[in-house]
């Protein structure tokens, strides 16, 4: 999580700002094909995990091997278009750019080579080994992020880089591959073939989660394009690189939700509703908590932060930095209902809301740039967001688990509006009555949210624990 911004001074010192904006700009567009996975995995995820629970995990091979089959074929389609467009694209803007015409064939080929074997992973985790799944990701992250580090101070550039990043994406899926054929047998795939009367039970209910994939796309992979475009590269960094660091904390928010994510959603399609509700709130405070804490260090240390760690290329004016903030409290708030609906597959309703918001922040974000730079970018997301499915997401998972609205609002108070409170209460006055330094004085706001957090959290999961 912490590699990218890791990273960062290296990126800085070996190119070019302008170099630097082109790279980041290459992993959006690559993130494009993710478009390709059809949602294919999460059924994957869905049917190993019900035949492993009836203790029939080998029916799940031929939904293996036909989910498999189908990404080969669309990644091979993909990788010939794409090349072909890469191939006229290069020649019109002639030799100048042609290594980043390079970088991005090279990246955008190995992620299409690692994406059939990404289905090793989802049937993994269907088998609920999620600690291997993530071991096998930390491991290529790793990896990835160790041997960047090499390749650009060997002055290898942007192919260089590529290549490292390309084919680090080829190792999680390779170990899922030899782990299942060791651990799980009947899951191999050599041994099932494709079906084609399994298509429409494969594709039905991937239909909504492209629909997620596409609104996803026009939200998180459009920023740095637009900013490219009508900015110019060299202005992408002081907008990436901070959304990295929010990415970073909303990741490490994620990782209790997506821990018993399964769990919850069986506890919901099971209609446990008293379980679900208790389980739901736990993970919602969990993410708050470390959403206060995110806040308050990214509003009063993330500049500074970032201007001591990589240069002023990667700082942002002030109203952007507090938008990323607010941005990561609303992620945080939304990781729990977005497990309750996709892991029960109750997100048809989320997929359309999802569609309205991406075309809303495309369409903002276009409008926003010009008059207000970086920070148009970041109000556009925020508009498009909480106009369309911080309150859809919000409602809808309270109607489903039967949540009244006091509820949340109790659990949003205790573990974000009174812990972000305690840290600007003690940043501000640090900050006006003394001469401590600004990083000082954010980090002592910082453990101060920390603390108030963590006493009302044990405070209420020891209430919630007494009422069972």
């Amino acid at each position: 999580m912490a590699g990218p911004l890791l990273l960062v001074p290296l990126f800085i010192r070996h190119l070019e700002p302008a170099e630097y904006g082109v790279w980041i700009t290459t992993l959006s567009i690559t993130g494009y094909f993710g478009l390709l996975n059809l949602g294919i995995a999460q059924v994957v995820v869905g049917v190993v995990t019900r035949e492993h629970s009836l203790g029939t995990v080998g029916n799940a091979a031929r939904f293996l091997a036909t989910g498999f089959t189908i990404y080969m074929v669309l990644a091979l389609v993909a990788w010939l278009a794409s090349s072909a467009v890469l191939l006229v694209g290069c020649d019109l803007l002639g030799a100048p750019r042609a290594f980043n015409c390079l970088a991005l064939w090279i990246t955008s080929s190995l992620f299409l080579a690692a994406l059939p074997a990404s289905l090793f992973l989802a049937a993994l985790r269907g088998c609920k080994e999620v600690g291997e799944e993530q071991i096998f990701n930390a491991t290529a992250m790793l990896v990835r992020y160790t041997l960047t580090a090499a390749a650009l101070v060997a002055g290898f550039k942007l192919v260089g880089v590529a290549l490292v990043h390309g084919l680090a994406g080829l190792i999680p899926g390779t170990l899922a591959f030899f782990r299942l054929r060791r651990k799980q047998p009947d899951l191999h795939v050599g041994e099932a073939r494709f079906e084609r009367s399994l298509l429409p039970e494969i594709l039905k209910p991937s239909a909504w989660f492209v629909v997620l994939q596409v609104s996803g796309v026009l939200v998180w992979g459009v920023d740095s394009v637009v900013i490219a475009y009508f900015l110019g590269p060299a202005a992408v960094p002081a907008y990436a690189v901070p959304l990295q660091l929010i990415l970073a904390a909303q990741a490490i928010s994620s990782i209790a939700t997506s821990a018993m994510a399964p769990h919850l959603a069986g506890l919901v399609v099971s209609g446990r509703h008293e379980e679900s509700k208790r389980l739901y709130l736990r993970l919602f405070s969990i993410s708050m908590a470390i959403a206060a804490i995110g806040c308050v260090a990214v509003w009063f240390g993330g500049r500074q932060l970032l201007g001591a760690w990589a240069g002023p290329a990667v700082v942002p004016d002030t109203p952007t930095i507090i938008g990323m903030g607010i941005l990561l409290a609303i992620q945080c708030s939304l990781l729990p209902a977005d497990s309750v609906l996709v892991g029960a597959l109750r997100h048809r309703g989320y997929a359309v809301v999802s569609v309205i918001e991406g075309v809303l922040n495309l369409a903002l974000s276009i409008c926003w740039v010009n008059v207000l730079g970086i920070f148009g970018v970041i109000l556009a997301t925020l508009v498009a967001r909480i106009s369309t499915n911080w309150w859809f997401l919000t409602v809808k998972t309270s109607r489903m688990l039967g949540l009244r609205p006091g509820e949340h609002v109790r659990a949003l108070a205790a573990s974000f509006l009174v812990p972000t409170a305690a840290g600007i209460v003690v940043a501000l006055t640090l900050r006006e009555y003394t001469l401590l330094p600004a990083l000082a004085s954010a980090a002592a706001a910082v453990l101060a949210s920390a603390v108030v957090g963590l006493t009302l959290q044990r405070t209420a999961f020891a209430l919630l624990a007494g009422r069972r």
